[in-house]
């Protein structure tokens, strides 16, 4: 039986394993257990880095494609229950929280811990007791990527979809029935196949800005370019104006984050401030991905280093904004660096046998601060901020400071006109 996909355009259907697939499918279901099989492990960092773009999905996809990489044995907990580590490179970096199915028990994901930051390799590899490789994709598989951010969705299903690739070798592609739980780019229409139909995001800020004739400028390292350009303008690749809109990409460094913290800071800075300088622009966004990126290694030192370093940009910006006469509106949204320990339910921080903290290499909950700096104020608007909002109302606010009147739509601007 082929399996049944959505093809563009269609808004629902069923997905169906072909005759003696279950027993190959990663994570099909047992009768006792209701796992089968997982064919291999990666996190986000192992497959697709962002700092390496395609560079890691060669690694990362060949792992799927020809079984390549590191091995690690699939666990029999069924034993004694317990949720045990499984070693690799003689630490328990690797594997270590949550889970994916594996045979007979439970795979332990990529964690950060005394071994490691959980960030370092490729994938790992699961091999059966023969010592083949699990599930390699070969010809006749169906892949579906169920992934909900675009970013490395896009990524992956080039290496799996694009005839033309020239970034690597892929060296084999393998004749697969490939979708993407929904189309990630609804331009270049990545994947060809999808599952579910992509919501339609319009009348974004920067669409709204540009069909005024503002004028604006986008900048970010690699870590976050995406973010500043593809994500703000609602899952759309390109611009919206090549007339009235700059892209800006600066190559973020090809090292662990915590060994370098300062990130490219520095040269986001440099270039913003000439931007300023210059009085082409209206509107310039930035993104900086140090209080993330850093904050997901769990190291506290390189936190500190990398927020101080951020500081300092962040204060030469302001002093050209100052001089410029314009407004600088500073916001995030999430934490990360902001909260470095894991703690318990009374609030005390958590420890390892040997005492030392645990480190937090996930996002924070705590409320992310808006500050706005308007050193030409003159009493235009309330200075109280409306407040219990979020990232969503950024626009309405830019849009109000540009002097637009927002879409009755959009979330309400964190200021208040009198």
């Amino acid at each position: 039986m082929a399996p049944e996909i959505v093809r563009r355009g269609h808004d629902l259907a069923a997905l169906r394993l072909k005759p003696g697939d279950q027993n190959r499918a990663v994570g099909a279901g047992d009768d006792q257990t209701g796992l089968r099989q997982s064919q291999g492990l990666a996190g986000r960092a192992g497959l697709l880095r962002r700092r390496l773009g395609l560079i890691d999905l060669e690694r990362g996809s060949a792992e799927l494609r020809r079984g390549d990489g590191p091995w690690v044995q699939t666990p029999d907990l069924r034993q004694d229950g317990a949720h045990r580590a499984v070693p690799v490179d003689g630490t328990e970096r690797f594997i270590q929280h949550g889970g994916v199915g594996g045979k007979g028990g439970v795979l332990r994901r990529a964690g950060r811990g005394p071994g490691g930051d959980g960030r370092k390799g490729i994938p790992k590899k699961v091999r059966a007791e023969d010592g083949k490789p699990v599930g390699p994709i070969v010809d006749g598989d169906s892949v579906i990527l169920f992934n909900f951010r675009g970013d490395r969705a896009l990524e992956i299903s080039r290496a799996f979809e694009d005839p033309d690739l020239k970034e690597f070798d892929r060296k084999r592609l393998p004749k697969v029935e490939y979708a993407g739980m929904m189309e990630y780019d609804g331009d270049l229409h990545i994947p060809h196949q999808y599952l579910v139909a992509p919501p339609s995001i319009n009348r974004t800020l920067a669409e709204y800005l540009c069909a005024s004739g503002v004028m604006q400028f986008s900048i970010s390292e690699t870590q976050k370019f995406g973010h500043i350009t593809y994500f703000f303008n609602g899952n759309r690749s390109g611009k919206f104006d090549d007339k009235l809109e700059e892209y800006v990409e600066i190559p973020s460094d090809i090292v662990p984050f915590e060994q370098r913290p300062w990130m490219k800071c520095a040269e986001i800075a440099d270039r913003v401030i000439k931007e300023i300088e210059s009085g082409k622009w209206s509107f310039i966004k930035m993104n900086f991905p140090n209080g993330d990126m850093v904050g997901h290694t769990g190291v506290y030192e390189a936190v500190v280093c990398s927020m101080e370093a951020l500081d300092l940009q962040i204060g030469r910006i302001r002093a050209a904004v100052e001089k410029a006469g314009g407004v600088l509106l500073i916001t995030a949204d999430h934490g990360n660096a902001d909260d470095m320990y894991e703690h318990d339910k009374a609030g005390e921080v958590k420890r390892y046998a040997d005492g030392s903290p645990r480190p937090k290499t996930s996002h924070s909950l705590n409320p992310v601060p808006c500050i706005l700096y308007d050193p030409c104020y003159h009493g235009e608007y309330s200075k109280e901020m409306n407040k219990g909002l979020g990232i969503s109302s950024i626009a309405a606010t830019c849009m109000t400071l540009l002097g637009f009147v927002p879409p009755a739509d959009y979330d309400k601007s964190v200021i208040n006109l009198i």
